[in-house]
């Protein structure tokens, strides 16, 4: 590129301008489902709602299904219950002539936030609701829902194997791998181990480890726990199964070499004044291995004026609300700014483009 350079790459990639490839990518941009060419032109397609719900894709029907839920402040008895979701919606989305169906309304005891998967067959999907701690599938034919119990103290799903038919928790007791009938399979009873992703092809599993332990991987058929020592977040497995992508902190992007135990920087996102840790989300491949998707932040300090004029704004705004709410109001840090980059990496080519925002819940789609 001509222009001075936004990454500091690894030896062997380049950083390059934004281009048309075989793949689109789907995600909630504000309140709409967006369809983004990896060159960045942005199709609209549908209204869904304001809250950053999980998204399904039927390749075949060229459908998306996701979940349509509003967040809500309640109050009870002169208290704060804190964020709920209110009985919601699973829509279904036709890409093609932008149309909108319901699929059925979620019952208010059901929160289905944070996982949703379409089934082989086409026919089902399946959730998970943190509040309940059930598997929920739903019917599409029917447009009946089905709860499954979940065996152990499950709390989030952080990675599912269509294939294999299993989901990875971590939550109050450690990791838990539970099949879709719900029993579990496997259980690592360490609570320091989070953001688990499931190995393509056998039993191993890649954690974070916390308090700066890095990256661990738990082979669940044996028990064992190898940890490689190095810092590390988010962690996934590259298609083939033989390195493991991480952030270290939000604006660097890491692979791991299983076999040399080795770490690469891939991808330095330039311009940050401090560390942050308060994004990063795990990178996500194309199907085929050939591209992938990795979301950089920077943080800057910003001058103790602009951090006080910002706290000023704030405490007038919370001024306005009700009692209940202004006391469960935690005062945000605005000692820092945050600068996002969407950066699309090609594997095979070893280029990288990147654009400025942030693609949270994304689903590649490949083109008819």
């Amino acid at each position: 590129m001509n222009e001075r350079s936004l990454l500091e790459l690894a030896d062997g990639w380049r950083e390059v301008r934004p281009r048309s490839t075989p793949w689109s990518m789907l995600f909630q941009k504000e309140y709409f489902l967006s369809l983004f060419e990896t060159d960045f032109r942005c199709e609209q397609i549908a209204e869904i709602g304001g809250l950053d719900c999980p998204i399904a894709f039927d390749e075949e029907a060229r459908a998306a299904y996701c979940v349509r839920a509003i967040g809500e402040l309640k109050e009870k008895e002169g208290s704060i219950e804190g964020l709920m979701f209110p009985a919601g919606t699973i829509l279904k989305v036709s890409l093609d002539d932008k149309k909108v169906e319901k699929i059925l309304d979620i019952p208010a005891e059901l929160t289905l936030a944070w996982l949703l998967s379409l089934l082989p067959g086409r026919k089902k999907l399946i959730s998970f609701s943190s509040r309940t701690g059930q598997l929920v599938f739903v019917d599409l034919t029917s447009k009946r829902l089905r709860l499954v119990d979940c065996d152990g103290n499950v709390h989030w799903p952080a990675d599912i194997s269509i294939e294999r038919n299993q989901i990875v928790f971590s939550g109050r007791f450690g990791i838990s791998i539970n099949s879709f009938s719900g029993s579990q399979a496997a259980l690592l009873p360490d609570v320091t181990y989070r953001h688990a992703a499931l190995h393509p092809k056998d039993s191993r599993v890649a954690l974070e480890a916390a308090h700066g332990r890095g990256i661990a991987i738990w082979d669940s058929a044996s028990g064992k726990v190898d940890s490689f020592g190095t810092g590390g977040r988010r962690p996934e497995w590259s298609p083939d199964g033989k390195e493991i992508w991480y952030v270290e902190d939000a604006s660097s992007l890491w692979k791991l070499n299983i076999e040399t135990r080795q770490s690469t920087r891939v991808a330095k996102f330039l311009g940050g004044t401090d560390d942050c840790d308060s994004y990063g989300d795990k990178i996500i491949f194309t199907p085929d291995g050939q591209f992938a998707i990795s979301n950089l932040t920077i943080r800057t300090r910003v001058s103790a004026e602009e951090e006080r004029r910002k706290l000023d704004e704030h405490r007038e705004f919370s001024r306005a609300l009700p009692e209940y709410l202004r006391s469960n109001l935690r005062e945000p840090d605005f000692r820092f700014d945050h600068t996002h980059r969407i950066c699309v990496l090609d594997m095979q080519a070893r280029e990288v483009w990147t654009h400025p925002g942030y693609a949270h819940r994304l689903t590649w789609v490949k083109k008819p």
